[in-house]
């Protein structure tokens, strides 16, 4: 018999309303060289399997990458027995994967029942005759994707843009690119079953696929589905039956014939909700089930959860003939403040929906409306397009090229990615979150000139007429029929400031329309560092750091911070006025920016998390521990924002206000100039007013009697947006000279807890001296607070909740507690 994967088109659900027998869990794996098998975890990877065996070292730990006791040869074959009480004569059975990374054979009962060749592809195959009542064994041998990559770059060498990746001839394999290294990523090209994988049965029917697409009239939602199926026996009178869920609650129903290829239904729902970015409104959500029914039964059913949006992406003119690019989320333009989506691990595997929903709901609680998941890392889990829908973090999605020429002259390479696009843009067409699709990252640079010849062998780039066809014709074309009504473009929009270390750059960079990337280098914390090194390996010049740390990069880092803050007290403060660097820098460029109003369109932040402990420009640790990036983005990413100009040269300062909320907002703006000693020089405000819509310029506050008096090594402005009811929307803290050269004073803060619940602390914090920064530190355990980082104004105690992971008395969390300032980290001259 002929094995074959069934089409794309028609294998895209993932089916758990289907009866099922998963097969995840303990398996056996066999290694070229290795007599004996060893255990193995499915979903997992060889890499993971060799660590837990304790063949492998851990990469992550102490210098094992730079002394080579990581490396493996990607190639092994996965097996496991299952039982099959018995096989229907009316039915099928499928054996389904959600992932395999990336070359695999796949036999059951020693008979080879298909192939595969795509990390982000799902593959379902039919093994009804392969099958029989009883003990049945399937086994899933990979072979080696470097050999793929050798033969490919081999026959055609193609460029990169990135000369950090560690294997030429990556972009023949349709496996995610970071795997082969990336800027302080090590290179591990592993293999394995990285996802979920079981035996399906199928009785008389099944519905292979389901097209969603939606629109508005008046305040009812149209859903139209088109339904593909596949008969296995005749029914009488087969119906499909739409229903419409949110709550738990039917809210719409409806029937229509059944053929015997599916058929179309149409849903209206009445007084729909519609599902808003976060920041912009709700996220409410609807299930809607499609059942193939006779005679009042049920045969098969098909869910997606969907949410009642719409998207678009246009440029605006903003005059002067300037145009800029915006996103636009029902009718309504949306200033991105986005993060770069990376797997939070660098192996694709490990990661679970409990890591994935800590990363977004930290997304969310940041001010993040986007994520970009870009072409060099992987398409997704379903579960964090779920956490996305759920807290409203819109995603922008690359197809899986990145700065690279890619091999599109060759039609196998063509028709794969053609397979592998029409699987995707299906699987994921219908979550609300997903925002936009994007050809990729950095490819126009890889093409070659008009005069290069199409295909020419001799060529390392890109041919124009091939590159168009791809990613102007091809990716564009299946977007439109399999995701109608979602944006495409081509390729990442070139604007950015890239692997950028100086924190400088924040106020000489180019004002930008729109940023596809930004950030600044930074250290991981002192707790994600403890995980992979011993104590006498926190030392900057100690090789075991260095092999996480790349010397040119460390050095950068650390002349940066010290130009803003000059020597820190300790290896531990140094390592945080690295973060707090990286976190002013952010927020500078991100000020200014925001300021420009509509010639702004949104910007993305570097990277959302690391994943591994090592240089980068994440604002959170791996496993989502808040640096203090993250918490300076809560503040410059909220709709509601303060910021200020200030000039030493001209005596003022330029206040401006942010709403990007949907509605005006009311209160009072209040501005105190105190001295680093704590005395109060002017004190003012006045009722305000600011609508929707971008900044509103309040005025200029003239201060030059007072810079005069007090010079600006001593003069500190605390700005503070309240509402009515006394609730702070926003505040910021404005000082006239570098952090190293203000004449700061112990602050001399206060603090005192109580209970909020059995697992949370409210911290009151009081100074006598103001501190531009002051931040919370509990030394036992990790610790989420609700703020950190943050200004303190004497006479304005702030309160922060503070949520150890383990449990302690009021005492003891009183004792292990530490309050400290920007003033206790410098070395003071």
């Amino acid at each position: 018999m002929v094995w074959d994967a069934f089409s794309p088109h028609s294998t895209t659900i993932w089916r758990d309303y289907m009866k099922h027998l998963s097969l995840d869990g303990v398996w056996r794996v066999n290694i070229p060289g290795r007599t004996r098998s060893i255990q193995a975890i499915v979903p997992g990877c060889l890499h993971s399997d060799l660590m837990e065996a304790g063949i492998l070292k851990d990469p992550a730990y102490r210098d094992n990458i730079a002394a080579g006791r990581v490396g493996v040869e990607p190639c092994a074959t996965y097996s496991r027995e299952f039982v099959l009480n018995n096989v229907g004569e009316s039915g099928r059975v499928y054996l389904s994967f959600r992932g395999l990374d990336t070359f695999a054979t796949i036999s059951v009962n020693e008979a080879v029942v298909g192939k595969t060749n795509d990390m982000f592809h799902r593959w379902r195959f039919d093994i009804t005759s392969f099958v029989h009542a009883g003990m049945n064994k399937v086994s899933v041998a990979f072979d080696s994707p470097v050999s793929a990559m050798e033969a490919g770059d081999s026959a055609r060498h193609l460029e990169t843009g990135s000369p950090q990746d560690g294997h030429p001839g990556f972009m023949y394999v349709r496996k995610r690119k970071c795997d082969f290294g990336a800027p302080s990523i090590p290179s591990m090209p592993t293999v394995g079953i990285w996802q979920d994988v079981r035996v399906e049965f199928a009785d008389r029917a099944v519905i292979d696929n389901t097209l969603l697409s939606q629109r508005m009239e008046g305040g009812t939602a149209i859903i139209d589905i088109d339904v593909s199926a596949t008969f296995f026996a005749e029914l009488p009178n087969p119906e499909l039956v739409a229903h419409a869920l949110t709550r738990g609650s039917v809210v719409a129903e409806t029937r229509a014939p059944a053929t015997r290829t599916g058929g179309h239904i149409t849903l209206a729902i009445p007084d729909a909700r519609v599902w808003w970015p976060c920041g912009m409104g709700e996220q409410p959500l609807y299930e809607i089930c499609v059942d193939i029914a006779s005679g009042g039964e049920t045969i098969d059913f098909a869910s997606r959860r969907i949410g009642i949006r719409s998207f678009e992406v246009a440029e605006r003119d903003v005059g002067d003939g300037n145009r800029v690019f915006r996103v636009i989320a029902n009718g309504r333009d949306m200033l991105v403040r986005g993060s770069t989506w990376q797997t939070p691990d660098i192996l694709a595997s490990r990661p679970g929906r409990v890591e994935y929903a800590r990363l977004v709901k930290s997304a969310a609680l940041a001010g993040v409306n986007m994520l970009r998941v870009p072409g060099y890392g992987t398409i997704e889990k379903d579960y964090f397009y779920d956490l996305c829908d759920e807290y409203g973090v819109c995603v922008w999605q690359d197809f899986m090229f990145s700065d690279a020429a890619y091999p599109v002259h060759d039609e196998n390479f063509v028709k794969k990615i053609s397979d592998e696009a029409s699987e995707v843009v299906q699987r994921l067409s219908t979550h609300a979150c997903l925002a936009l699709w994007c050809g990729g990252d950095r490819l126009l640079a890889h093409v070659a000139d008009e005069s290069a010849s199409d295909g020419a062998a001799s060529s390392a780039k890109m041919s124009r007429n091939d590159y168009d066809r791809m990613f102007e014709g091809i990716l564009p074309d299946i977007v439109s029929r399999l995701a109608p009504g979602t944006p495409y473009i081509p390729e990442a929009i070139a604007d950015g400031l890239r692997a950028a270390a100086d924190p400088t750059a924040a106020t000489t960079a180019a004002p930008a329309s729109f940023v596809t990337s930004f950030g600044f280098d930074t250290l991981p914390s002192r707790r994600r560092l403890s995980d992979a090194l011993l104590p006498e390996d926190m030392d900057f010049a100690s090789p075991v750091l260095l092999a996480h740390a790349p010397k040119d990069r460390l050095d950068a880092i650390l002349d940066s911070s010290k130009s803003l803050f000059g020597e820190a007290a300790s290896f531990d403060d140094a390592l945080i006025l690295a973060q707090l660097s990286q976190a002013i820098s952010c927020k500078a460029l991100f000020d200014r920016w925001r300021r420009m109003g509509p010639r702004f369109g949104g910007a993305f932040l570097s990277r959302l998390s690391d994943c591994w402990p090592s240089i980068d420009q994440a604002s959170l640790d791996a496993g989502g521990a808040w640096r203090c990036l993250h918490h300076f983005m809560r503040r410059f990413y909220a709709n509601l924002a303060v910021t200020a100009v200030p000039s030493v040269k001209n005596g003022t300062l330029d206040v401006f206000v942010h709403n990007d909320s949907a509605s005006p907002i009311t209160g009072r703006i209040s501005w105190h100039m105190v001295d680093t000693a704590g005395r109060v020089w002017r004190e003012a405000g006045r009722e305000i007013t600011v609508p929707p819509g971008g900044p509103r310029h309040l005025g200029v506050i003239k201060l030059g009697d007072i810079l005069a008096k007090v010079g600006p090594r001593k003069l500190l402005v605390f700005l503070r947006l309240v509402a009515q009811d006394g609730f702070v929307f926003a505040s910021d803290c404005v000082r006239f000279a570098k952090p190293k050269d203000l004449l700061l004073e112990d602050p001399l803060t206060r603090h005192e807890a109580r209970k909020h619940d059995d697992h949370s602390y409210d911290v009151v914090i009081d100074a006598q001296k103001p501190t531009p920064w002051c931040w919370i530190e509990f030394p036992p355990c990790a610790a989420r607070c609700d703020d950190n980082f943050f200004p303190l104004l004497p006479g304005k105690p702030v309160r922060i909740r503070v949520t150890p992971i383990d449990n302690f008395t009021l005492p003891d969390f009183l004792r292990a507690l530490r309050v400290r300032s920007v003033f206790d980290a410098m070395v003071r001259r």
